[in-house]
């Protein structure tokens, strides 16, 4: 229906400057407040200022007597009449939305909707009295509720500060004691390297690892080598056992007769090294088994240069082979 009541000056206010007026509309506040909106009064009638200050009751219900009632200021611009709600400090600026978190607007004290629902919180609030706790001691739990009271001391028995220098940890590392003091300190142990044991009191570990290695003609051709197990420092490994195993196919073409050594470039743990006709035809062999000839003149028990890679290279024969390849299963272990 829209104005029920236009604005009109209250007795005594006639000619007053800010003159205080009330109108009633059955309109929304967004229509109110739209540029032009009273300009379809007979201003002549009901005369508007531009220093007027407007008692709006908007979105009234006849059949209830009731809206929602707010105070505008005018602003008058080319003979344009618009209506804007008016927001002292200590107000809301509108509009809010239901179950979002308040906030204040600067620093007048008006407050403002956030954006932020308040179902979103991460966590309940945690509730504290003030005064109710010490600087630098512990807080604990006082209630179910989240509430916090006053600790122990960190210099209370059992309760220490553990103190880590910035950045003198590794992601993935496992921790130990620097000192007697409680200072952490990185172990430079990978935590994916620990073993895992349902054993109460397990042994130590064996450092024994299998490595099954493709050895291919490309990757053996003109001096190449295929890496068994890497070494770095003063890590030193002892190879435990060598297998050749099955394939429908192995290595084959240029007339090669070339034997494959296990070595670290000192020591040959295979002799002469695997024969050119079981890398031609391979079968599940053994080591020291037909074509997988165990060490000769070295001790088995001999371990790796310190920092040197264990690999498997050409040795014997004259001619490199062209193409296929052999899998060969390496057991080594870590002795120093």
């Amino acid at each position: 229906m829209g104005i029920l009541q236009p604005a009109q000056v209250l007795p005594g206010q006639v000619g007053v400057i800010g003159a205080i007026k009330y109108m009633v509309t059955t309109d929304s506040l967004a229509t109110v407040t739209t540029a032009g909106y009273l300009n379809n009064l007979d201003l002549a009638v009901y005369p508007i200022t531009a220093s007027d200050v407007l008692g709006v009751t908007y979105n009234y219900n006849l059949q209830t007597n009731s809206g929602t009632f707010a105070l505008m200021t005018v602003s008058i611009a080319n003979g344009v009449i618009t209506l804007a709600q008016e927001v002292n400090p200590g107000n809301v600026l509108l509009p809010v939305v239901s179950g979002d978190f308040a906030i204040f607007n600067g620093t007048t004290g008006q407050i403002k909707d956030s954006s932020q629902a308040a179902s979103n919180a991460a966590s309940p609030f945690v509730v504290t009295s003030p005064g109710s706790l010490t600087i630098g001691n512990f807080p604990k739990l006082a209630d179910a509720k989240g509430t916090l009271a006053n600790g122990l001391p960190p210099s209370a028995s059992g309760n220490s500060f553990v103190p880590v220098s910035p950045g003198s940890m590794t992601t993935g590392h496992l921790l130990s004691a620097g000192d007697a003091n409680g200072t952490l300190a990185d172990s430079g142990i990978v935590a994916t390297s620990v073993a895992i044991s349902s054993i109460t009191s397990p042994d130590a570990s064996s450092d024994l690892v299998w490595h099954d290695i493709t050895c291919s003609a490309a990757a053996l051709a003109t001096a190449g080598h295929v890496t068994i197990q890497a070494s770095s420092g003063s890590k030193q490994y002892i190879v435990r056992d060598i297998r050749m195993n099955y394939s429908a196919s192995g290595l084959s073409g240029g007339g090669g007769d070339r034997l494959l050594s296990v070595t670290d470039g000192t020591t040959v743990w295979n002799n002469a090294g695997i024969t050119a006709a079981l890398l031609g035809t391979p079968i599940n062999t053994v080591w020291g088994g037909t074509g997988n000839p165990l060490a000769g003149t070295v001790a088995m028990d001999t371990a790796s240069a310190a920092g040197v890679a264990i690999y498997a290279a050409y040795a014997g024969g004259t001619t490199d082979f062209t193409t296929g390849s052999v899998v060969i299963s390496v057991l080594t272990q870590r002795t120093a």
